[in-house]
């Protein structure tokens, strides 16, 4: 491997660990409190929406609920079993342990909750009920080692991502790893789509639909690693068929830099995605980690046969390379597609963007900090209504409230507790 990469193979180890005082504990095991579940909740009269978050556990992995009333009130719902083990993939950590975004997400119609669990090579799928509480459907066996990310779209078309294939892997630089289809039925069930897994030239990290339904854009961990068999690129665009299967291999890639590239600047890692559609046209955003250096935003251009085309790339965050936010991984869209925000784990901060015509632009570098939350802030998501922005904390087990403002200004609100000090991920908004 080469050892101007070396650094990234501990980049959420070494890195984003540098920003966190080395004498606080992290443990996968206790919640922070003990807390019971909201008894008497008969009908939602009143109640706004729910927070759900992944407690991760590698004995019992768990979804943790919280409810919003109509005063904006957020109180801890209870915690529901989702049948698996959670899990720690490649060189994760006790703050990142998946490497991912999207580990926990919910249907287009809101009914149902899926997740994975990676340490048993599962995916939940629950339903939601009328009150907010989960009820479990189903646990089924995927193929692949580590289960990851999922994306589900309206036609009830589920892929999952995992991390390895074979699960022979030493650590994420070298991973390759996989792509598994389902049919998600309404009584929760998935169905193995026939002839559906597709073997990665790379390690995923995320992965989503188009919103034309003709595309699957995967995400790279490892493109520019070095330890790979052949090059790779940070994005995989796959071509989705009418029956569900994908494209044998990708019908296009694309990455922002590429080693060297500028000369000084350090290739892309990316974990998160997101495709918008704005006036019929798809662009795919991704925020870019670079080492100890600034991380960055990059959009790219999606037609309906699958190709990237670059639109803006590598725009800073912050004022050089060597001055701004380390470690951009999760990005979220407000539902106008016009403001978006990333957590930016190695800084501690979470920063805000507008979006127009696939040029992203900087509102604020920095939109939130100084917050327990924000001790290394890891995935995110927003309400439905666009009012809140919630954090998940990497190192302290919170999911951090922010109210989001005229100019995606952020106030904080509170933090939310119950889910266990490190080894957490993914959080959901409905």
């Amino acid at each position: 491997m080469s050892s101007h990469y070396s650094f990234f193979i501990p980049v959420l180890l070494a890195v984003l660990l540098s920003t966190i005082a080395a004498s606080q504990d992290i443990s996968s095991g206790t919640a922070k409190v003990t807390v019971r579940a909201v008894r008497g909740i008969k009908r939602p009269n009143g109640l706004r929406g729910a927070v759900y978050a992944m407690s991760n556990n590698q004995t019992n992995n768990t979804i943790i609920a919280y409810v919003r009333n109509a005063m904006d009130e957020f109180t801890f719902l209870g915690e529901f079993d989702t049948g698996g083990q959670g899990g720690v993939l490649d060189d994760g950590d006790a703050i990142d342990p998946l490497l991912s975004q999207n580990s926990i997400v919910v249907t287009p119609n809101k009914k149902l909750l899926l997740n994975v669990n990676a340490g048993s090579n599962t995916v939940t799928v629950f339903r939601i009920r009328r009150d907010f509480k989960l009820k479990r459907l189903s646990v089924t066996k995927v193929t692949g080692t580590g289960p990851l990310a999922i994306a589900v779209n309206s036609r009830s078309l589920v892929y999952v991502a995992s991390a390895d294939l074979d699960g022979k892997f030493t650590s994420f630089a070298d991973s390759q790893g996989s792509l598994s289809g389902f049919r998600l039925t309404r009584r929760g069930r998935l169905i193995p789509l026939r002839r559906s897994v597709r073997k990665l030239p790379t390690r995923p990290a995320d992965l989503a639909f188009s919103p034309d339904g003709r595309s699957l854009v995967v995400s790279s961990l490892n493109a520019f690693l070095g330890a790979l068999p052949a090059p790779s690129a940070s994005l995989l665009s796959f071509k989705l068929f009418p029956n569900g299967r994908l494209s044998a291999t990708p019908v296009d890639t694309a990455s922002s830099t590429t080693p060297g590239s500028p000369p000084g600047r350090e290739a892309p890692l990316v974990i998160g995605i997101t495709i918008v559609r704005v006036r019929g046209v798809q662009y795919v955003v991704i925020p870019e980690v670079r080492g100890p250096q600034a991380g960055s935003i990059s959009s790219f251009r999606l037609n309906g046969k699958g190709k990237l085309t670059p639109v803006q790339t590598d725009l800073v965050i912050g004022s050089s390379i060597t001055e701004g936010q380390v470690a951009p991984c999760w990005i979220r869209f407000t539902s106008k597609k016009n403001i978006f925000f990333t957590t930016n784990t190695g800084s501690n901060s979470v920063s805000s963007f507008s979006f127009s015509g696939g040029q992203s632009t900087i509102i604020s570098e920095v939109a939130a900090s100084d917050q327990s939350s924000l001790i290394a802030p890891i995935d995110l998501a927003i309400s439905p209504d666009d009012k809140f922005l919630f954090v998940h904390g990497g190192k302290e087990g919170e999911v951090g409230i922010f109210k989001i403002g005229a100019n995606a200004s952020l106030q904080f609100v509170k933090n939310l507790e119950a889910l266990p000090t490190g080894n957490t991920q993914g959080v959901v908004a409905i």
